[in-house]
């Protein structure tokens, strides 16, 4: 790999996606000890990664969040729970909950949100971190 960076947490998001916006701001808030990183999709460190090329056989690599961490890749709902991981307390303990649940589940609540999530979420500006959050983006 080419930085110490990708061995972190990152999580990969649709970056002109509300929803992901939201989301994304949503877990800078309340992550804890700053552990986690976060990179659009279509951008350099996802290229670096070869993320488009290890997604596993019937997954739309564009229409999905993914998390890597430790050279491993979650997509879907695995992806939130993973995420979840690096909340402060009560967010990190949804985690739990929602592993209560099958992935088939998860999954397909997962996709009736994200096929709607541009009628719900729009995005009519575009989210700039403060200063403070600029070390948390990858390009």
């Amino acid at each position: 790999m080419k930085h110490d960076l990708y061995k972190r947490p990152i999580l990969f998001f649709d970056g002109p996606c509300g929803l992901c916006q939201n989301s994304v701001k949503f877990l800078l808030k309340h992550m804890k000890k700053n552990t986690l990183y976060f990179s659009p999709l279509t951008g350099q460190t996802a290229k670096d990664l070869n993320l488009a090329g290890q997604m596993p056989l019937g997954y739309s690599y564009g229409e999905t969040v993914v998390f890597y961490a430790k050279t491993q890749i979650y997509i879907k709902s695995e992806a939130l729970i993973e995420a979840l991981k690096y909340m402060k307390a009560p967010y990190c303990y949804l985690g739990f909950l929602l592993k209560i649940f099958p992935q088939k589940i998860r999954d397909f609540f997962y996709f009736q949100i994200a096929r709607r999530r541009n009628m719900f979420f729009s995005n009519n500006m575009c989210f700039i971190p403060r200063q403070s959050e600029k070390k948390h983006f990858l390009p």
